[in-house]
């Protein structure tokens, strides 16, 4: 017999069915020619990689963990193991310690960051102003775009990183995956509008 799981049009099976009929072709034949049909036709569920879903999600996390440094996920990821080994219950109750924690490092990494710029150009104003040079006005203000991106960011790795105890049924999980998915793409969209170099390009030096 004819493998069931094809997928013909109707159109096509009585298209081969008359050629039989007019040809005086037995059944046998009849159903290997729909067997020949059905094979040369595409079968998305049979043909699809199973891997490809969770590999377009491996690569939306990847693209969300440039906007947070890796030490934080480094730390989230070993703090969520060490508290799943205390069990679901205990584990629920120290993971949102875990969460803020996350955030105060990172508003710590955007703000160190911040002032090891605003040093280094405090330190060439005092250059140039020590050469004889007319003083720049300031460029920097404080990175309120690489905070919020990192924050951002950091939600949806965090929400589609296996372990929590807060996205643990199936929808929860497919949901949040495909929101990885869409941070993922439109963070760089939003960071061509809103998160331009925050210094400006240096003047040269051997400007009279």
């Amino acid at each position: 017999m004819a493998d069931p799981s094809f997928k013909l049009d109707m159109d096509e099976v009585m298209g081969l069915a008359r050629l039989a009929r007019d040809n005086g072709e037995s059944v046998e034949t009849l159903e290997a020619r729909i067997a020949a049909a059905a094979a040369q036709e595409p079968k998305p569920d049979a043909d699809a990689d199973p891997g490809t879903a969770k590999a377009k999600v491996t690569s939306a996390l990847d693209v969300l963990g440039q906007y947070f440094p890796a030490e934080i996920m480094a730390f989230y990821i070993t703090g969520l193991a060490i508290f799943n080994g205390l069990g679901q219950t205990d584990g629920a109750v120290f993971w949102p310690y875990l969460f803020v924690a996350c955030h105060l490092l990172i508003w710590l990494y955007v703000v160190v960051d911040y002032k090891v710029e605003k040093r280094a150009e405090d330190a060439a104003a005092a250059a140039r102003e020590k050469a004889g040079k007319p003083a720049t006005p300031s460029v920097l203000t404080f990175p309120m775009w690489p905070f919020l991106s990192s924050v951002i960011a950091f939600w949806a790795w965090a929400a589609a990183t296996p372990g929590d105890p807060i996205v643990t049924s199936p929808a929860a999980t497919a949901i949040a995956a495909v929101v990885a998915i869409f941070v993922s793409l439109l963070l760089p969209q939003l960071e061509v509008l809103w998160g331009p170099s925050r210094k400006a390009e240096p003047e040269p030096d051997n400007a009279d």
